[in-house]
């Protein structure tokens, strides 16, 4: 193994057939020719979709969004027909509804998660509207933090305030795990392993996926997660590279840049991932860290050089139409996948360059306490 697949897709509404609250609200129920056998058809098409995608091979890696519950998971999962494939699924305790949920490889991931959490920001339902995950890659030892979204819908009402603040607060989550709390921060010592630990922790991999009903451009992905289109930002030398450590103000203004691979799909005004008002929309997509993008976090975008294109909308021959629209299911024929195309990159295993290490120093003040957490949220 070479590289790691990665993607994201939202299931448009992939409900269990028995009746629920949030079901009811939405409109899917038996009167609308929602029932067992439609959930079966509709389920044997995406399974099918998705080992389909990366030339055949399936993914390594799939975030999912707006799968009702641990039980219409596991039929997908099930459908996969594949022994190595694990689903993850946000605490049943905290949400009512999973609606975001990790599809993975145990033969390129290690079986059980480094830690799981759910976040449930909008509160129009119960459901997860961050899943929060972080794996390990087997053979290496490299860890991969998963943030998998699924903003407000923009038929709700002053939507525009709901999707900031969700991404305030994915935003928070990428800085948990790129960034030193300052407790941590200033318990450090003066010493190379101190400021390589600084290095190590900024360099860390985190990818953003999902379903942020905003496009690239939007004010909540570009200044508020501060992704864009730039590879030079993403790469900017460490800010804190020096022979002393930074002082606290100077290393919590470093700003933290992700890398949104999306913006290649504008060449192509029919290479949306839906259509909202008829119109072509790139509102699914998969933002990366610094260290993704250097490679100093063992994985790498893009993975050859010259590079590949960046975002790419996978299986488009099978599951769109000749316009490009996506093939939202039918139940009355019982046809078609979503009202969303699926979205994929490949990382590369990447060996970083490293420090020399001072191996008398004392490490023992080198804390990694993670940053503090909003209430009602534990850590992992």
């Amino acid at each position: 193994m070479s590289t790691v697949s990665v993607g994201f897709w939202n299931l448009q509404r992939l409900f269990d057939s028995r009746p629920s609250a949030i079901a009811s609200e939405l409109g899917i129920s038996v009167v609308q020719g929602w029932n067992a056998d439609v959930l079966d058809a509709r389920i044997t098409n995406i399974s099918r979709a998705i080992r389909s995608l990366f030339d055949g091979n399936g993914p390594d890696l799939l975030g999912l969004a707006e799968v009702e519950n641990a039980a219409v998971a596991q039929r997908l999962l099930d459908a996969m027909e594949r022994d190595d494939y694990g689903i993850l699924l946000p605490d049943p305790d905290t949400a009512a509804a999973a609606d975001t949920a990790l599809l993975y490889s145990k033969d390129v991931f290690c079986e059980e998660p480094i830690c799981i959490r759910s976040h449930i920001v909008h509160q129009r339902f119960p459901t997860c509207d961050i899943l929060e995950v972080t794996l390990k890659l087997r053979g290496t030892g490299t860890e991969l933090t998963v943030l998998v979204n699924h903003w407000p819908s923009r038929q709700e009402p002053h939507s525009d305030a709901f999707r900031c603040t969700t991404a305030a607060h994915c935003a928070r989550l990428v800085q948990q795990h790129v960034r030193l709390s300052r407790t941590a921060f200033l318990s450090l010592k003066d010493t190379e392993p101190a400021r390589r630990q600084l290095r190590d922790r900024w360099n860390r991999a985190v990818v953003v996926m999902g379903t942020l009903n905003e496009d690239p451009w939007s004010i909540p992905v570009r200044r508020i997660l501060n992704a864009g289109r730039s590879l030079r930002a993403a790469t900017a030398p460490c800010p804190f590279a020096g022979e002393t450590l930074p002082s606290w103000r100077t290393y919590l203004a470093a700003p933290i840049v992700l890398f949104n691979p999306a913006w290649c799909l504008l060449s192509d005004p029919e290479s949306g991932t839906c259509r909202v008002d008829g119109e072509s929309r790139i509102h699914d997509q998969i933002l990366l860290s610094r260290g993704l993008v250097t490679g100093d976090s063992g994985l790498k975008f893009p993975p050859s050089d010259p590079p590949e294109p960046g975002l790419t909308l996978l299986s488009r021959s099978i599951l769109a139409d000749a316009d490009g629209s996506p093939r939202a299911f039918c139940p009355e024929n019982r046809t078609g996948f979503s009202d969303h195309l699926p979205v994929g990159i490949r990382l590369a295993l990447h060996t970083p360059e490293t420090c020399p290490v001072d191996d008398a120093a004392d490490q023992s003040d080198a804390s990694d306490e993670p940053a503090p957490l909003p209430q009602n949220i534990s850590p992992c």
